[in-house]
């Protein structure tokens, strides 16, 4: 349904675990209000919440596409012949300098934007049912079993609400990783060597095969002869 949510487990001793599910901000309250809604008395006080919700004003530090975009901006004003202090005149805004670099773009303020800059590609932005979200934290779990796969004609899906692309091993005929010890452990021997490892090939051998790294050059050498492929 397009609704964003967060869900919470309650656990009570001697009590199956309670779950909450959770909707905040006011744009995907009344999606819920609207589409979901409930029975009984709660739902009899439906039409009371949405009037009440309508007269809040929304939280525009959510969903804010990252700073980054500004890059895009800048090429895009570019072909427009604008110079920033003109492009900030078209926007109907004072003229600030680099501090408009340091913070992210909400949807709207690409639409005005693209209002009098056309872009597709802003537009695609603007438009898009992505949820700009900033990552806390990146927590490492234990090793589990992980699965290959891919869906027919965009290959891209949706688990747990997140965009992932997991079908490059499944489609690649060679995939392989170089891993270098000396970028994660200053004090090894074995400096400048890269590990070439193949950890597929549809017409051949896998194994893993040592290389030498110059980094002046950023190229790889020979580091023996004989190649021993492992099974």
């Amino acid at each position: 349904m397009g609704i964003r949510s967060k869900i919470g487990g309650v656990k009570k001793e001697n009590y199956r675990i309670c779950y909450h599910v959770s909707i905040q901000g006011k744009e995907e309250q009344l999606k819920f209000l609207n589409l979901v809604g409930c029975y009984g008395k709660r739902g009899k006080l439906i039409p009371k919440l949405i009037r009440n919700i309508e007269k809040i004003k929304s939280n525009t530090n959510i969903d804010i596409i990252p700073k980054e975009v500004w890059h895009k901006i800048g090429k895009f004003k570019e072909l427009f012949n604008l110079s920033w202090r003109r492009w900030a005149q078209q926007y109907q805004m004072a003229y600030c300098g680099s501090a408009l670099f340091k913070h992210g773009v909400s949807r709207e303020r690409i639409g005005k934007i693209i209002s009098f800059m056309p872009s597709q590609e802003l537009k695609d932005l603007s438009d898009s049912d992505i949820f700009w979200d900033e990552i806390e934290s990146i927590i490492p779990l234990q090793v589990e079993e992980v699965y290959d796969a891919t869906v027919p004609g965009v290959h891209n899906f949706l688990p747990n609400g997140i965009v992932a692309h997991n079908s490059l091993e499944q489609d690649a005929d060679v995939v392989l990783f170089i891993y270098r010890e000396d970028r994660y452990n200053p004090e090894t021997s074995r400096k400048n060597i890269a590990d070439l490892m193949i950890a597929k090939h549809r017409n051949g051998p896998v194994g893993k095969v040592g290389l030498y790294f110059n980094d002046q050059t950023v190229s790889f050498k020979n580091l023996e002869k004989q190649q021993e492929y492992q099974e």
